[in-house]
């Protein structure tokens, strides 16, 4: 599998509650892209990347939108 593969199955389990999305990308990334999900009123990747910059992958995005997800 690619790493994108396994971030993919990750948000999975990380939109159940299963596990948690801090103990894979960290509470302070976490918190910086939930914080941009509720700046920019999107889930949509692209523009969540452009305002947090290339720090954050594709991937943790995708995990933090999943745990934004959860949340609700």
């Amino acid at each position: 599998m690619v790493i994108g593969t396994i971030e993919g199955h990750l948000a999975h389990y990380v939109a159940k509650q299963e596990i948690s999305a801090k103990d894979i990308i960290g509470a302070r990334k976490l918190n910086k892209i939930l914080d941009a999900i509720t700046e920019l009123k999107t889930l949509q990747m692209n523009p969540i990347r452009d305002y947090l910059g290339r720090d954050y992958s594709f991937g943790e995005i995708k995990i933090g939108v999943a745990a934004h997800l959860a949340e609700r």
